[in-house]
């Protein structure tokens, strides 16, 4: 069964759990992954411990799904990053 989103206040990360298995013998799963709140707070903390800057993987792999919603997630994420979008080249 999925369960809503989570949010991990201490580690500022998002998660959803989900069960795979029989009725008899159920196996909770957890994934945790980064949104563009994780990823702003991620970068709020750099700035605050005076750290260079910090790092994301591929957030172009977002728009593989295709569609408009991707695009938007994931315009939203490098605009939490602050640093650099597609869309508003370099600050």
């Amino acid at each position: 069964m999925t369960r809503p989103l989570g949010y991990n206040q201490t580690v500022e990360a998002p998660f959803f759990n989900f069960a795979t298995g029989t009725p008899s013998n159920t196996t909770v799963n957890q994934v945790w992954f980064d949104s563009p709140r994780s990823l702003a707070a991620k970068r709020d903390l750099a700035v605050k411990l005076g750290l260079a800057g910090t790092g994301v993987w591929n957030l172009d792999a977002i728009t593989a799904s295709g569609g408009e919603a991707a695009q938007e997630l994931r315009d939203a994420m490098y605009a939490a990053t602050s640093v650099c979008s597609p869309a508003t080249g370099c600050k």
